[in-house]
């Protein structure tokens, strides 16, 4: 086997493995979209903030440490008689961010006694949402589009440029 056609196997093999990981990609954001159209139909009640919080969470990395804050706000409502309290403010979780500032300002437009609006689940009534919107999208289009990029430079340099200036010539001596 020549080793162009080993090179070609192997940018083959990785594409093909690019191709399945930006599939589920999309596959995560086209959920997450069929979920937002669903939620615009729910039910809304009143209901009011009952206290918040920054949930820190510190991750290791091989050259240090990155830190995120999550805004939880925790507020309670009312639905067919029951009495409901929930942490979940958007159909993809809480929004984590990488400033604390950030965070205890998202936080801060959220104060005790503040009423909202609460999108109910029919089929889980304790899953209301005060966010109809999906912040996680953003960061799986850019996800996506990244690795969409990396790849096609990875794999399509080798195909594009050994055919232009061709292979190494061998050092006679």
């Amino acid at each position: 086997m020549s080793g162009n056609t080993v090179m070609l196997l192997v940018l083959g093999g990785a594409g093909l493995l690019v191709v399945l990981a930006l599939g589920l990609v999309q596959r995560k954001i086209g959920r997450l979209k069929r979920a937002i159209e669903v939620a615009k139909n729910w039910p809304t009640v009143p209901g009011r903030v009952v206290g918040g919080s920054i949930d820190t969470r510190i991750i290791s990395l091989p050259r240090g440490r990155s830190v995120t804050y999550g805004v939880l706000i925790e507020y309670e409502y009312d639905l067919n008689g029951r009495r409901y309290r929930s942490t979940r403010f958007s159909l993809s979780g809480p929004e984590h961010v990488s400033f604390e500032g950030r965070a205890k300002r998202r936080l801060a437009r959220y104060p005790v006694g503040m009423p909202v609006t609460v999108s109910c689940d029919p089929a889980e009534p304790g899953g209301g949402v005060i966010s109809l919107s999906a912040p996680a999208i953003f960061v799986l289009r850019f996800v996506f589009w990244f690795f969409l990029v990396l790849a096609a430079w990875l794999i399509g340099a080798p195909l594009v440029f050994e055919p232009v200036f061709g292979p190494k010539p061998l050092l006679r001596l």
